[in-house]
């Protein structure tokens, strides 16, 4: 444990820092890579992904992603953090925009 550091590797798996959110609604997604590794790849292109929560219930974009990499046969285990927040002021925006 501990003789290979991911994280000093050519292409980090961890990035850290923070985002300001945007007034509206924002979608915040975590998955792992039994998501995007899935035979059949139904959600390697990040469009795919997004048109699965479009104007469908949240809960139920849920379940269809589940349900598709299972029908598509996935090799590895697959976490999902998935939620939507409201915010209701303005962010900042950089001087020139």
């Amino acid at each position: 444990m501990g003789q290979v550091n991911t994280f000093e590797q050519q292409v980090p798996c961890y990035s850290s820092g923070t985002k300001e959110l945007r007034k509206g609604e924002n979608h915040l997604f975590v998955t792992t890579d039994g998501l995007v590794e899935c035979p059949g790849k139904p959600y390697s292109n990040p469009q795919d992904l997004a048109e699965a929560f479009a104007d469908v219930p949240h809960s139920d974009s849920i379940q269809t992603l589940l349900k598709t990499i299972q029908g598509n046969g996935v090799r590895d285990s697959t976490t999902m953090v998935s939620w939507k927040v409201n915010v209701s002021t303005a962010g900042t925006y950089a001087s020139n925009q």
